[in-house]
């Protein structure tokens, strides 16, 4: 069981606060698909034995490119790896992006699962994110693609704004009730280096949001998504029944993944490995059939601590007996987990129980500080 990453490099404008790794610049475009077809070639050797059960096209914003192109990357990927039949493929679209004629391709090509980049409903917050989009477009193009037949949508929304209230919040989250969609993202807006974000914080043109504003944002959220029936399963994730993200449970779950693109990263075997961020250089390396890629083993030290740190994200937890018993020989007695170990304010924010450590709902904002806590250091 495997999951394929795209990684589109190519965005038609740079949002607000984002760090991906992209271009506005798309004049290489079907350069960069055709290095893209001769990594997936050069890397299918390696992964063989790997049954993909999901693909996922991500970026950048891979909705910008048309039917012949992606039509490419999936034909490479059914050639030069073992797809199943009923893989889940996943596609994150920009709303400007989804025209009538785009969606049925998508339909066409085998895409059963949008993952669309809504972020706010307000046109107001969409102009200050430099989105391409509108309100009134947000809503339009998932009732489009609804019309046309999608019935495994995923919307994204930012929440934590600076100025934002918990009024405007709740009406964020009315709206999104009523587009019936079957699963949803909810991230806090992070202030991250190299994006106009951070240089707006930093001379002081942007306050973030206070922290109280953003815990009381989450709070409601909460109890908002359990209302609606949606179950909060990762920290920023929350599902209809049945309609959990296959591919970003991959992730979570120590399944192996193969990134191919610029900046995309692969897990393999315990190994991890990643692309350079370079568009051209990357194009270039693979002309010459090198693959442009870096690498490292996980240690068991990293191995323990990083289960650590996905277990407490997610609604499952951590298996504690099972977790000590898998590195006891590697690690020795000293990296067990045991409550002795954590502070009582980091033991208060954990729910226990028949071995199972789980990060309250209320507390899970916080599962970072109590993973670094219990992290093992040789």
């Amino acid at each position: 069981m495997a999951g394929l990453y795209f990684h589109i490099p190519f965005c038609k404008q740079a949002c607000t606060y984002c760090d991906f790794h992209f271009s506005t610049n798309r004049s290489n475009e079907d350069e960069m698909i055709s290095a893209m077809v001769k990594e997936l070639e050069l890397r299918s050797s390696d992964w063989r034995t790997q049954h993909f059960e999901t693909i996922y096209f991500g970026g950048g914003s891979p909705s910008i490119l048309n039917k012949g192109q992606l039509h490419r990357l999936l034909e490479a990927a059914y050639k030069h790896l073992r797809v199943d039949s009923n893989a889940e493929i996943s596609m994150e679209a920009n709303p400007d992006d989804m025209s009538k004629d785009k969606l049925q391709e998508w339909r066409t090509l085998g895409i059963s699962r949008l993952s669309v980049g809504l972020q706010s409903f307000q046109n107001k917050r969409l102009t200050w994110m430099n989105r391409a989009h509108n309100a009134e477009e947000a809503l339009a193009c998932v009732k489009r693609a609804q019309d046309i037949g999608f019935n495994n949508i995923s919307i994204d929304l930012i929440y934590g704004l600076p100025t934002s209230t918990l009024e405007e919040w709740r009406e964020e989250l009315a709206i999104a009730k009523s587009m019936n969609v079957q699963h949803f993202s909810a991230y806090i807006l992070t202030v991250e280096e190299r994006t106009a974000l951070h240089h707006q914080v930093k001379k002081g043109s942007v306050k973030p949001a206070p922290d109280e504003m953003v815990e009381d944002q989450y709070n409601y959220l909460c109890s908002w998504a359990k209302e609606n029936g949606f179950e909060h399963y990762e920290i920023s994730n929350f599902a209809q029944k049945g309609y959990r993200s296959k591919h970003n449970g991959n992730y979570w779950n120590w399944v192996d993944y193969l990134g191919v693109g610029p900046a995309a990263h692969s897990f393999h075997n315990k190994q991890r490995s990643w692309n350079i961020a370079h568009n051209i250089n990357y194009i270039k390396k693979l002309s010459e059939a090198v693959l442009p890629a870096h690498g490292e083993a996980l240690s068991k030290a990293d191995e323990f601590n990083e289960t650590i740190m996905l277990g407490l994200r997610k609604t499952e937890g951590i298996n504690v007996a099972l977790l000590n018993s898998n590195y006891l020989a590697f690690l020795g007695e000293d990296a067990l987990l045991s409550k002795e170990r954590l502070s009582d304010r980091h033991l208060a924010m954990l729910s226990i129980e028949d071995g199972i450590w789980k990060m309250k709902e209320l507390d899970w904002l916080l599962c970072d500080e109590v993973s670094a806590a219990l992290f093992y250091s040789a």
